[in-house]
């Protein structure tokens, strides 16, 4: 990505300096993805700050900061990143995408047309324990399944350096299209790994694996709580949130996967 890589930074001193923020478009789930609208207070005009999903974010990008310029974002570059973006995920590396956008109104289309910048690729080692502690899970006859939010290719790669083998992957759009009954066979069949989910997904999902099984669920945030207080053992992180704390059966303080079974 060298002809399209970008150095671009921007410290907060600068930002308060030159901008007000005025506006937060806050990150969900389901949009994956967030913006913070500045106001140039020398200026009757506007700056919009975005990261996400990169293949979600480069959907509403048509132009691309490249060497101090903004040119076209054709179909060319569109999958050199996207290019990128697959060989970060399959290195079990996390990826959010920046963009940008200058204007001089603000409304409900201010997540359009959008200036990509770039591609930060981020890791979360597992913790040690992890790896031992599915081993004893499968001995024992507890079948693990990872719920997650992250790409695929991320989710896969995570998977193999935890010792989790992989049955098969399904993720978010697939589940808007299925209904509960194939969802069952797929579980059925070895599907362990669902990415690029909402809570809403990880809802439907404990509903089907609970036909069958005894299920405990982990979250943290608020929209996990339905799935926690749906689970027959709910379990938040210790860094939940409140609501997500107050639903749940049992709270992990060290936020670690040994502490999940005996």
């Amino acid at each position: 990505l060298k002809k399209i890589s970008n150095k671009f930074s921007i410290s907060s001193e600068r930002l308060e300096s030159k901008y007000s923020r005025v506006n937060e478009i806050s990150f969900t789930s389901e949009r994956k993805m967030m913006s913070i609208i500045y106001k140039n207070k020398h200026k009757q005009d506007y700056t919009i700050f975005s990261k996400g999903a990169p293949e979600i974010l480069l959907k509403r990008c048509t132009k691309i900061l490249s060497d101090g310029k903004i040119i076209r974002l054709n179909d060319n570059l569109r999958r050199e990143i996207l290019n990128q973006n697959k060989i970060f995920a399959s290195d079990a590396l996390r990826v959010l995408g920046f963009a940008f956008k200058e204007t001089k109104n603000i409304d409900k289309n201010a997540e359009t047309n959008l200036v990509w910048i770039g591609l930060q690729a981020m890791i979360d080692l597992p913790k040690k324990e992890v790896k031992k502690a599915i081993k004893e899970c499968n001995t024992a006859g507890i079948k693990i399944i990872m719920l997650t939010g992250d790409n695929p290719l991320t989710a896969k790669a995570v998977a193999e350096q935890i010792g989790l083998k992989v049955g098969g992957v399904v993720i978010g759009n697939e589940l808007d299209n299925m209904k509960n009954i194939k969802l069952e066979k797929k579980i059925k069949s070895g599907v362990n790994i669902f990415a690029r989910i909402s809570p809403i997904h990880k809802l439907r999902i404990l509903e089907v694996l609970k036909k069958d099984n005894k299920v405990a669920m982990t979250g943290d945030g608020l929209n996990d709580s339905p799935a926690l207080k749906t689970a027959d053992i709910g379990v938040c992180l210790g860094s939940g949130t409140d609501v997500a704390k107050e639903t749940a059966d049992i709270i992990l303080l060290d936020n670690n996967f040994k502490a999940y079974h005996p």
